[in-house]
């Protein structure tokens, strides 16, 4: 894949950023839906606070080894079912998402990105613009210098019957019930999954 070269804009103080940066720091400085968690605002807090400190070097793979990352939650429409990527790496069901490229202009169309190049499944747009879930985790061995990836989450909305396509990041992928996911689904998924509902309805 090609990507282009960032977009750059200049702030106030004669900064340039790139108009990635400058969404994310938009996207993350808005308080988070009120979901009942309130660790949720805290992780929101947190996942700012490194992008206001280390900029580009956290939102693309650096020597940092810490960055953020988009991902997409995919359900049918009575949302009872989600769509999961077997992991080739990881070895264990999840959610579709991953790195950011500077081709996105935001963490939106990042998300929809993901979605498009893990599923096959080229939808029109996301159900929410704003973000419905954040999380942080740290990343085993088999992900090579990648060490903690700052998530955070879109939610789309999906028919069962869509074509489906498989990446090559990917062994599998297939709808669960959102209450019986698989054993070796990710850690943490389901708590993921129940916040990302508790934002959207389901």
């Amino acid at each position: 894949m090609v990507l282009r070269p960032p977009a750059w804009n200049t702030t106030r103080t004669g900064t340039c950023m790139s108009d990635l940066l400058a969404s994310a720091l938009s996207e993350l400085s808005k308080p988070h839906y009120d979901d009942g968690d309130p660790g949720q605002e805290a992780t929101r807090r947190l996942i700012q606070d490194y992008v206001e400190t280390h900029h580009e070097d956290a939102l693309f793979r650096s020597p940092l080894g810490t960055h953020v990352t988009a991902s997409c939650f995919v359900f049918n429409g009575d949302r009872s079912h989600i769509l999961l990527s077997l992991h080739r790496k990881g070895r264990f069901w999840v959610q579709f998402g991953g790195h950011l490229e500077a081709s996105d202009g935001t963490l939106y169309q990042a998300g929809l990105r993901e979605l498009r190049e893990e599923s096959g499944v080229h939808v029109a747009a996301l159900d929410t613009t704003g973000i419905v879930e954040f999380d942080v985790h740290d990343l085993s061995g088999a992900f090579g210098s990648c060490r903690t990836h700052l998530d955070v989450g879109f939610v789309a909305t999906v028919p069962m019957d869509a074509r489906l396509g498989i990446s090559p990041e990917s062994d599998d992928l297939g709808w669960w019930p959102v209450a019986a996911l698989p054993a070796n689904a990710a850690w943490g998924l389901e708590r993921r999954i129940a916040r990302a509902l508790a934002v959207v309805g389901g």
